[in-house]
């Protein structure tokens, strides 16, 4: 009776907790330099039904029908976001990057129309590696509905010494 009571704790409590975590291989430049391609991150894909989303997190997400990416969480509800006349983009009159204004358009539309506060329930998603990322500098801000899960542990990319298989 007790092995059973035991198995019933741990099928209900300890594997809810792990049943929606789940490793997924970085593929790409976009989060350079802070993951490059092969690496392995563990995503918590229960998280955000629990914790807010936070400036600074690294998430998947899903936009329209693409596969899931990873980003940063750069802007929250509520930030504000400025664009001086040099292109360089602030958040709450913080520096983020230089924007390359083409690539931007839709998003600088969008903003306007939020007179440059990030709305309620939306969220500026970058790659690391700005100027080689699809994120919410070409497709705009994202909405939390489509913010899968938070990167909580990292598996690095395992490299064979250079001297691996040579006889000694």
């Amino acid at each position: 009776m007790h092995r059973i009571s035991l198995l019933w704790l741990l099928l209900c409590f300890v594997w809810p907790c792990h049943a929606e975590q789940r490793w997924i291989m970085v593929v790409g430049q976009s989060m350079e330099p802070t993951f490059y391609t092969g690496m392995q991150i563990l995503v918590d894909e229960q998280y955000y039904q629990y914790h807010a989303v936070a400036r600074n997190d690294i998430v998947t997400m899903q936009h329209e029908s693409r596969i899931s990416m990873i980003k940063r969480v750069v802007a929250i509800p509520g930030d504000k976001l400025h664009l001086d006349k040099n292109n360089k983009l602030y958040v709450n009159d913080v520096f983020l990057i230089l924007i390359n204004p083409p690539v931007w358009a839709n998003t600088l539309k969008q903003l306007k129309t939020y007179r440059w506060i990030i709305p309620e329930g939306h969220y500026l998603l970058l790659g690391d590696n700005y100027s080689n990322s699809m994120d919410s500098s070409s497709f705009g801000l994202i909405k939390k509905e489509n913010i899968l899960g938070k990167a909580i542990q990292l598996r690095p990319k395992i490299k064979a010494p250079d001297n691996a298989g040579a006889k000694q």
